[in-house]
């Protein structure tokens, strides 16, 4: 192997260039699991991948290996070849990886080379990356200490989290997994797999390290779930024995937020936000119980229709109330009682902003 490839204890300086990649692996596995700043030009299709793969199993390796060249040979091969060539034209310094850092990746490595580009690969390809990165979220956690922005929905806890971010270390849950947490908080853009979810955790973390100059780390409260993505165990555990900053806003207040956020800022168009809204509505009807599902259902049909003639979206604060009433509140408050969790300061927003900066100016 070449002496560019990049070793197992070279990722940590790997991940944090932000390096581009070329994932040679199958779109099948592409979209399974990507590491972060890759584009998928595979060596072989699915198609191609499962037959070979069947040769393997009935015929063995060698017979593999062969119907592996007849396949990727001729046009073909100058295909592939012509596609990793364009992308290495604009990003000289891409690597290239495949599942184990075996054949593919090397075939991929010696054809670029026989053109004249030498391009180093991963050793251990994605699997041993997506070890370090594993490792990395259980070694980071279990080192450091959180202190977690709670408070009931619309408290403005993402807000809090933003405006800190420049003097404070903080993961942003919601954001790297493009979801803002409820039923209500799914976003344009489509959601992480799992896989690259926690592998956008664990560069976070690099991040962090590399910076070295906290004391603690703030995330914000959220449950297991955020949207379809779940956070990794050990680091959730971690959230739930930390200590707490609670935010405490008037029901009002949290209202406008959340109209603000949801309704007036919204990156969905007026037609599409409330048919999503209706929908969040009936995949919780049975915890709400039907009655109420219906009422805000009516309730949001009333504020479309009348957003239609006026163009006005005030009348939304009137559902967006009682679903925190009937709904989130509750739930919220229920969730923290059980937990028994230890509050460090509880005030309203501008407290807790406040008392954070001192607490960082005096660490």
């Amino acid at each position: 192997m070449s002496s560019q490839n990049i070793l197992p204890n070279h990722f940590s300086n790997f991940f944090l260039n932000n390096q581009p990649l070329i994932d040679v692996r199958a779109p099948v596995e592409f979209a399974k699991g990507r590491l972060p700043n890759s584009i998928n030009l595979p060596i072989l299709n699915d198609d191609e991948r499962a037959l070979i793969g069947t040769t393997f199993k009935k015929q063995g390796r060698e017979q593999a290996i062969n119907l592996g060249f007849e396949i990727i040979s001729g046009t073909v091969k100058k295909q592939r070849l012509s596609s990793w060539q364009d992308y290495l034209y604009s990003h000289s310094n891409a690597v290239i990886y495949c599942y184990r850092g075996g054949l593919r990746s090397q075939i991929t490595q010696q054809w670029l080379k026989e053109s004249g580009i030498e391009v180093p690969l991963i050793v251990g390809g994605y699997k041993a990356s997506r070890n370090y990165l594993i490792e990395k979220t259980s070694e980071f956690t279990i080192k450091n200490e959180f202190l977690l922005i709670s408070g009931a929905t619309g408290s403005g806890k993402t807000r809090l989290l933003d405006a800190l971010k420049k003097m404070t270390a903080s993961i942003d849950l919601e954001d790297l997994a493009c979801h803002r947490g409820s039923a209500f908080g799914a976003m344009k853009k489509s959601q992480p797999t799992q896989t690259d979810f926690e592998n956008k955790i664990s560069i976070e973390m690099l991040k962090l390290e590399s910076k070295n100059n906290y004391k603690k780390i703030l995330v914000e409260d959220e449950s297991r779930l955020i949207g379809k993505n779940a956070i990794p165990k050990i680091f959730f555990d971690k959230m739930r024995s930390s200590k707490v900053v609670w935010v405490e806003e008037s029901i009002d207040a949290r209202v406008e937020r959340i109209h603000e956020d949801y309704i007036l800022h919204s990156n969905l168009n007026k037609s599409e936000l409330f048919n999503q809204y209706k929908n969040s509505v009936t995949a919780i009807s049975k915890k709400l119980g039907g009655l109420r599902a219906q009422e805000l259902i009516s309730l949001m049909t009333a504020s479309e229709h009348h957003y239609k003639q006026t163009g006005l979206l005030e009348s939304n604060k009137i559902w967006i109330k009682k679903l925190l009433i009937y709904y989130y509140d509750p739930l919220y408050l229920d969730s923290i009682k059980k937990r028994q969790v230890v509050i460090e300061f509880k005030g309203s927003l501008i407290d807790c902003e406040q008392y954070l900066r001192q607490s960082y100016r005096n660490r």
